[in-house]
This record gives C-alpha cells, sequence and structure tokens, in this order.
C-alpha cells in the first residue's frame, strides 16, 4: 500500500527583520558591505555579496546572532571555474576554494562581525529554502530568547551542467528571527505524492509569501505552505 498523504508539519516562525533580491527586480536594494574589511570583500561573488548585504541591513543593530544559511547550488560559478582550472592542469589558489565551499558565506560573515555563535549551512536540493527555514524554527526553539539570523542565496548552475531543475535568476532572501516580533511566517509541509510539481523554484515561492502574505510550492514528493501574518 502507498502512503500519498501524511500530517503535516507546521512551525511559526517570528520575523523582526526580512529583505529579499533576486537579479530581475526593477528597484533593487543596494549592496552594502562597509562593515567589513576590502580583502573579505573581494573574495565575495556577486551573489554571496547580495546575500551578506541582506544580511547585515536585517541583522541591523543585533548581536551574537546565531546563523542558518541554506541554498541549493551554493557558489557554483566559482565552483565550476575552479573545476575548469583543474581540468586545464591549473592548481586552485586556496581563496578560491576556500570560498566555494558551502559554509563559506556564514564564516565570512561571522568573521566580518567578530561573532564567534554557532553558524550551519544546509543544503537540500530543491528544498533547500524550506528545510533551510526548518532548521532555523528548530534553533530559534531552543532559545527563542535570542535572535537567528536566516540567509538563503542560489542561482542557477552554468550551461555546462545541462541541469534538468528549475533555473531562475540569482536571489536572495535574509530573515531576522527574535522575539517581541511584530510578524511572523506560518509554516507547514507534507508528504504528498500525488501532486504536480511546481513550475518555479522554491525560494521564489517564498518571496511571493513576502510579498502576498501567502503562497505555496509543490515538488519532490511534498507540498510547503507559507502565510504571513501580524502579530
Amino acid at each position: 500500500m502507498t502512503v500519498s498523504h501524511s500530517p503535516a508539519t507546521q512551525w511559526v516562525l517570528p520575523i523582526l527583520r526580512w529583505a529579499y533580491w533576486h537579479e530581475d527586480m526593477q528597484d533593487p536594494p543596494e549592496i552594502n558591505l562597509q562593515f567589513m574589511e576590502a580583502g573579505l570583500r573581494r573574495r565575495l561573488s556577486p551573489l554571496l555579496k547580495q546575500a551578506l548585504s541582506l544580511a547585515h541591513q536585517c541583522a541591523d543593530a543585533h548581536t551574537n546572532l546565531r546563523l542558518v544559511f541554506a541554498s541549493r547550488n551554493g557558489d557554483i560559478s566559482r565552483t565550476t571555474d575552479m573545476l575548469m582550472s583543474l581540468t586545464l592542469g591549473d592548481t586552485p589558489s586556496p581563496t578560491a576554494f576556500s570560498m566555494s565551499v558551502l559554509n563559506a558565506a556564514p564564516g565570512t560573515y561571522s568573521i566580518a562581525t567578530a561573532d564567534r555563535s554557532p553558524n550551519i549551512a544546509i543544503a537540500a536540493t530543491g528544498s533547500s529554502i524550506g528545510f533551510g527555514l526548518l532548521e532555523a524554527w528548530m534553533q530559534f526553539s531552543n532559545h527563542p530568547d535570542q535572535p537567528l539570523l536566516f540567509v538563503y542565496a542560489d542561482e542557477p548552475p552554468p550551461a555546462i551542467y545541462q541541469a534538468n531543475h528549475l533555473h531562475a535568476a540569482p536571489h536572495a532572501i535574509a530573515l531576522l528571527l527574535g522575539p517581541d516580533a511584530q510578524h511572523e511566517i506560518r509554516c507547514s509541509m507534507q508528504a504528498n505524492l500525488e501532486t504536480m510539481d511546481s513550475p518555479f523554484p522554491q525560494a521564489l515561492a517564498f518571496i511571493q509569501c513576502l510579498i502576498n502574505r501567502t503562497s505555496a510550492w509543490q515538488g519532490e514528493g511534498r507540498s510547503w505552505h507559507w502565510s504571513h501574518h501580524d502579530r
């Protein structure tokens, strides 16, 4: 017997601040990395510059922030360049290698802000933002008196991969979770083997929740739903 549905997992994210960016925006937020030393700024790809700028914007004056970073592909343009260099017999630079790993973004942010709070990097294929938000909620639930920063950033893989998953312009999202929040996002996830996959990436569905108050996404055998409310 095949079970196509299961009870939904539900949780609530208390949101102090949020920000988002995608490459097709008509009025994108300005990148501001003045909190970061020039040497660190030069190491960042365009995608991570956008993501960490949003992160610092959301963090505002808060300090001692745990950080959950999520991405499907990570900094895949840099990784691809490094792999292509290897095929030509070139040795990648230590900087290129260190910035190609998934936890380079949260690591760089913690260095720039001199914050030794724990951070974690999450990759879960097409559901990376959904499971990243679930991780953020679990961590925040353990210490609800301490704000937590969630950051998501992704870009489509280069054409050489001939990837068959959904493509989208580069995009990034940042949320600050904390007590006394005036907004909340109610999240649910349910196994559903019968649903048709959504024709757009999950992160863009979540951005629609921030804009339009509610959104849904289906894929990889699960249905996700988010709704944005005032508290």
